[in-house]
């Protein structure tokens, strides 16, 4: 009796390993800034990350909108820049760029030398879901107190979740008309309702499709 035999050859790819995940804080840089008033110095640093291969640095004043040419460029490794052009009372924002095989990563922070406080940044109208003006109503009051202390004068109103959208603006609205020149913000806290528009819902939640 013949046997027969069949080899079935097995191909193996040996790939590199090429496709390496990113994660949250590859994609951003973590920035700290410190400062010295003699001589007037900024030094930031940030987190290393393994995948980096250069960082570029960018600066501008607060009131400009356009970052301009980079001021630095670093290779992957550092985790430090020393920015010696500055001057005492003035606010700097820096933008920090990680490079990387196949991910970029961003970074900004604002940094300043004994700049004065501003004391008086205008009117915020802080909207509340009232299901937490009792149980964080600690909370809310650290939140109003931090507002404060940056300069914010603070106007709060509690609304029901169940409240009309047009409650809610009058509300709002009301406030603004009250002192239009400097009511500046909203900021809106728990579930309040609020209006729809568009037929999209990038938050993913059905019910925030359409007006």
């Amino acid at each position: 009796m013949r046997k027969h035999f069949l080899f079935l050859p097995v191909l193996m790819f040996l790939l590199p390993e090429t496709g390496y995940s990113q994660t949250c804080r590859d994609v951003s840089v973590e920035l700290i800034a410190a400062v010295q008033s003699s001589p007037p110095r900024i030094t930031l640093n940030w987190v290393a990350n393994p995948g980096a291969t250069g960082y570029t640095i960018y600066r501008k004043l607060k009131p400009e909108n356009a970052w301009g040419q980079a001021i630095a460029t670093l290779p992957g490794n550092e985790t430090q820049y020393v920015d010696g052009s500055v001057e005492t009372g003035i606010s700097y924002e820096y933008k920090v760029v990680r490079t990387a095989t196949n991910y970029t990563g961003y970074g900004y922070i604002n940094a300043g030398i004994e700049t004065p406080a501003i004391e008086n940044r205008g009117t915020l109208i802080l909207v509340v879901d009232d299901t937490f003006s009792g149980p964080l109503s600690g909370e809310l009051q650290r939140l109003k107190d931090d507002l404060e202390g940056d300069g914010w004068k603070v106007i709060q109103y509690n609304v029901s979740r169940t409240a009309a959208v047009t409650e809610v603006k009058n509300l709002i609205v009301t406030a603004y008309n009250s002192d239009p020149a400097n009511t500046k913000a909203v900021f809106v806290f728990g579930h309040v309702p609020v209006p729809y528009s568009g037929n999209i819902n990038p938050d993913g939640h059905p019910d925030h499709k359409g007006a």
